[in-house]
């Protein structure tokens, strides 16, 4: 940047590379992420989630394009869907055993 800004002072090309970064890296506003989530348990193998999409996150300067729900049985996490879908539904649980969702 210093090359291609030459002269100006070094505190001014700092902030601009700072500034630079951020848009590069994506750091915007966090999404409150999505509404209403409820889960149903459709059978001892199968769990119903759904949820809405905040509106206010489609006007961050980097929306929400996906959502991620992940499982972990004992200290494994494991992405189980990866999509803009409002729901999902689990259907590979293993009957008596504990699972955490996030």
């Amino acid at each position: 940047i210093s090359e291609l800004l030459p002269g100006q002072p070094p505190h001014l090309i700092r902030r601009l590379h700072h500034a630079i970064q951020l848009v590069l890296l994506g750091v915007g506003d966090r999404p409150k992420g999505p509404l209403d989530v409820h889960t149903e348990a459709l059978n001892c193998r199968a769990v119903k989630f759904t949820w809405k999409f905040d509106p206010s996150d489609a006007n961050l300067q980097f929306p929400v394009h996906k959502y991620l729900l992940q499982r972990r049985r004992q200290t494994v996490w494991e992405s189980v869907m990866e999509s803009m879908d409002s729901e999902f539904t689990d259907v590979a649980l293993q009957p008596g055993t504990t699972y955490i969702f996030r």
